[in-house]
Formats: C-alpha cells, structure tokens, sequence
C-alpha cells in the first residue's frame, strides 16, 4: 500500500513549496533498546518514493508581509489549520488547511508584558489545541491559542534549549551549570515549570548544546528524546526515558565511552570535528512502522545521509541521493519530476515535504506557477 503525501506551496523571500547495546541512565540504570539499527554507508541507495507513496493534496500557502517563511522549524496539521514554527525568524504562522490563506501570526515581538524577543523552541499540544513557545531571553514560557490569545506565562525556573510536554510535565533538553549542576541533559519538570521531578542523562557541562527538534511523537501519541551524544532515541514513559532505538554506524561510530569521561574541551573538539565518524541524527518521525531520520558526517565538508528503518521487518535502508517523482499511474497533477529530499513533518500517515521552487526545471516550474501559484518567484 502506498503511502500518502501531503503537498503545499508556500510563496517566501526564499521560497518554499510544502509537499504534502547497554545503555546508563541515571542511577546507572542499564537497559536494552528495543531497536538496534546498523547502519552501513557502503550499501547507500537513491531513494524513490515514487514506488511507496502518492500526492494527496497541494495547498497554496498565501504570501503576505507577514507571512514570509525563513526555515520550516516545525510544522504542525490540524483539522482546520496548517501551523508552521520558524526559529530563525522567531516566528509562530497559521494558515487556513484547505485554502492556505494566511490567518495570522502567533504571538508580539517586543520588550513589554506578555511580548517575546527570541523563541528557543516551540511546542503545539494536539489535545489542548495550545500552543507553548519558550523564550529563551525573558526566560518564560509563553502560552497561546489557536486565535492568537496569550493564555498564560509561566516564568522558567530552567534554562533548556528544547522541550515537549505530555501527561508526566513538561521534558526539557538542557545542560546549563547555573541551574543544573549536575549537568543533566534531560530533565522531566512540573507543570509550572518551578520544579525538577526528575533528571536523566549526566553529561559534562563543556558539552554543547545542539540545536533542532530533540523530541519528537509517533501516531500513537508517545514521545521520545533524541540525545545528541549517544545516538540513542528514548521512549518517554511514566516518567522514565526507556532506550528504544540505537544506532550503530560500526567502525564510524563516536566513543561516547571516551568522550563521558573528557575533561578538555579541545580534546572532546578535535574527537568531533576533525576524525571521520558519522552522527548528528537529526529530523526523525515516526508513522507507520517506519522510522525516518537524517545523519552526516562529524569533520570536513559533511555529508548527509538520509535513512528509513521498517521497524516491523527491522531493516534500515540508506540513502544519498534522490530520485524525481514519477508515479506509476497518472496523479492528475500538471507536473510529475518533482525531487522530494527530506521530511518536515507529519499529519497522522501523510507525510509533508519541503521543496525549493529554485530547484525546479523550467518546465515544472512554469506549470507550477501556471496551474497552482500564479504569484511563485524565484529567488537568485
């Protein structure tokens, strides 16, 4: 059965089209993952979702002043909205699902009360239909509705860099020694994000903290937490972060043994930055017994490798390059050799892609802009 793909067409100053082992925890706690993916780049492939998935829908998303999209950070689908995060920017945007006519922004840029200077992640609860928008200058979290309305603002005893939030709190990346001197990349805080109930994952406080989404949530419902120095991803359940995936990049894989017990700073750069080892897993999700994630190089001009693993089947697949679309029955649709690369979202079983009209042959191109986004440019 083919999977679905949902599409969309967003007008930018740089334009997008949207298409639709033995691991220690705290406590020394050791517990097997669930997954062991063994990943091997010598057996990379071009991938072609031609043969596994279909375009269900394209939504022009509206240009305007205020909606000008930088980077899709994050995006979220609800029965009546597309909402869509841009950390760059430090911008929150809610376009209309069926139309993509730009509703408005989320949130004001400004020094006073209940305004942000800078978001540090964002985070829409499907069930409470609220949207939670740290800010990491004012140190508060900011809460929001689907209509734009500040619902709270609760001050931030913790300085974290990313978050989600479920029934136990609200989980947080984060390794700052002012208030976390134990050094704790994880930690599971209350509601009122006043107290820690729980920390996870000591680390050395040298160690940066790395940007993206670290939290992600399957179909079900369930979250999990993508530490930055083990290529582990955690279940996030009953208040505990369980091992659920590891990847392996065999000979390429970092020494995390090694690197837990530096204490230079230059020493844990030069292990990084300058030997060939692959990590970075970065951009999951999950749906339908698949997990998808992105991966690169440490040193050098980094290559980035894309990777599926059927989680049924427990089989990974590989790949470095991308084939166009050509979908082996007509889709209706005036234009097929579409190159999708990687994931930027979910909505249930669709999968949404992000596309660069610049990097559009002419002819698509001008179908594009003829049949579905009359006012698309190119941006040079």
């Amino acid at each position: 059965m083919k999977k679905k793909i949902f599409f969309g067409i967003v007008v930018l100053a740089i334009a997008f089209v949207l298409f639709t082992l033995l691991v220690s925890c705290k406590n020394d706690i050791k517990i097997r993952p669930v997954h062991f993916i063994s990943v091997d780049i010598n057996k990379c492939e071009s991938l072609d979702i031609s043969e596994s998935a279909e375009i269900v829908n394209i939504v022009n998303l509206e240009l305007t002043e205020n909606s000008i999209i930088r980077e899709i950070s994050k995006i979220y689908v609800t029965s009546q909205f597309i909402l869509i995060a841009d950390l760059m920017k430090s911008e929150i945007f809610v376009f209309n699902k069926s139309n993509g006519e730009f509703i408005r922004n989320i949130g004001q840029k400004g020094q006073g009360p209940g305004e942000y200077i800078m978001f540090n992640d964002v985070f829409f609860d499907q069930g409470s239909e609220l949207i939670y928008a740290h800010e990491r200058i004012k140190r508060n979290m900011l809460i929001y509705n689907l209509s734009g309305d500040l619902i709270n603002e609760l001050p931030c005893k913790y300085w974290f860099r990313g978050f989600c939030k479920n029934e136990d709190g609200f989980w947080v990346y984060s390794c700052y020694p002012d208030e976390n001197s134990e050094g704790y990349a994880l930690m599971l805080l209350n509601d009122s994000l006043t107290e820690r109930i729980e920390g996870f994952l000591p680390q050395k406080s040298f160690f940066p903290a790395v940007d993206g989404s670290r939290f992600i949530k399957d179909i079900k419902g369930v979250f999990y937490f993508i530490y930055p120095f083990d290529n582990i991803i955690y279940q996030l359940h009953n208040g505990k972060p369980q091992p659920y995936f590891h990847i392996d990049f065999r000979n390429k894989t970092l020494p995390y043994e090694k690197i837990r017990k530096m204490s230079d700073p230059l020493e844990y750069n030069d292990l990084i930055y300058n030997c060939d080892y692959l990590g970075d897993v970065v951009n999951p999700h999950i749906t339908n017994d698949k997990f998808y994630f992105s991966f690169s190089q440490t040193a050098g001009a980094s290559i980035r490798y894309t990777a599926i693993y059927d989680l049924s089947e427990q089989v990974v697949k590989v790949f470095n390059s991308f084939k166009k679309y050509l979908p082996q029955i007509p889709s209706g649709l005036p234009f097929e050799s579409i190159t999708f690369t990687e994931l930027v979202g979910l909505d249930e079983d669709v999968l949404i892609y992000s596309i660069s009209p610049d990097n559009l042959n002419d002819n698509d191109f001008s179908l594009l802009k003829e049949n579905i986004a009359p006012t698309l440019d190119r941006v040079f």
